[in-house]
């Protein structure tokens, strides 16, 4: 890292960059400010479940490339990347605020969560916090708690609605609507030959997302918005050995793009993926699903 006297900064996992993050990053921000210093996130990778859990893969609101930007795009002036080993995790709040916030990383203001938990002994006792922040020359702040529908605001509330399907509640939660980003990878073509032609798109492997189902979406491709539709799931009209795959069909639109990349924000989900009869009937079903998300569209 580079050679900074002192730093403002909060640490943790970050996942989502919510709305109960970004009132931690206006804290810091402000509390930078006044006095005078950079800010700086800490985060970790992996996951911390994924080694206190022995779990390879935890599916995840934004993987790192995706935080990154939300985080940037909130002027922070540093993001810090450690480690999260086994050995760091056996750290108890103490030695993680002597052995990282200050020698590592020369922390003298810190912003924590409402409720945020620190070292093996998870500690999340604001009066304890401040003594061992004090006992260090660490001051230490409390950002405010940020709810929706009386219960706080957390990532894992936001995994759960999004994994239910629950789109507008993880959306509200998040501040904004949930992303999915990815290259523009050739696909069967099933969808050109009835009307209907899809960009597939190639996400992150440890991407969270939600059900299998048709979704309307608003998509950017090269910093255009366009209108369109999702499909989460098999294609079971198709076959019964498709792989599972995120499909989009952007209304209007017939530009090939393979190679591109397309984000996608998932609005609101229209149907379940489900099997018809024939062709015929599935290209029925999609014209009706286009005409309702159009109608969607226009409200959003």
């Amino acid at each position: 890292m580079p050679q900074i006297q002192a730093l403002a900064a909060t640490t943790g996992f970050f996942d989502g960059v919510h709305r109960g993050h970004v009132e931690v990053l206006q804290c810091l921000k402000t509390l930078a400010q006044q006095q005078h210093l950079p800010t700086a996130v800490i985060t970790y990778a992996p996951h911390p479940q994924s080694v206190l859990h022995n779990e390879q893969t935890i599916p995840l609101l934004t993987p790192f490339d995706e935080k990154q930007t939300l985080l940037t795009a909130q002027g922070i002036d540093f993001l810090f990347v450690l480690p999260f080993t086994a050995a760091l995790a056996q750290c108890s709040t103490a030695d993680f605020f002597a052995q990282y916030l200050v020698s590592q990383f020369a922390v003298r203001q810190l912003v924590v969560g409402h409720n945020q938990c620190f070292g093996s002994d998870r500690v999340n006792d604001f009066g304890r916090l401040q003594n061992i922040g004090n006992s260090l020359h660490i001051n230490l702040l409390r950002a405010n708690k940020v709810q929706y529908e009386e219960a706080a605001v957390s990532s894992s509330r936001i995994r759960k609605a999004i994994s239910e399907g629950n789109v507008a509640a993880a959306n509200a939660m998040l501040g904004y609507s949930y992303r999915l980003q990815g290259e523009v990878v050739q696909g069967k073509q099933n969808g050109r030959k009835i009307g209907f032609p899809t960009a597939n798109l190639q996400l992150a492997a440890d991407k969270l997302l939600p059900p299998d189902g048709v979704y309307a979406v608003q998509a950017t491709l090269a910093g255009t918005r366009r209108s369109g539709m999702m499909n989460i799931g098999t294609n079971p009209t198709l076959g019964t050995t498709n792989p599972r795959s995120v499909e989009v069909h952007l209304f209007d639109f017939e530009q090939i793009i393979y190679g591109k990349t397309l984000s996608v924000d998932i609005i609101t989900h229209l149907r379940r993926e489900q099997k018809f009869a024939s062709l015929e009937t599935l290209q029925a079903a999609l014209e009706q699903d286009k005409q309702r998300a159009l109608r969607v569209l226009k409200k959003a």
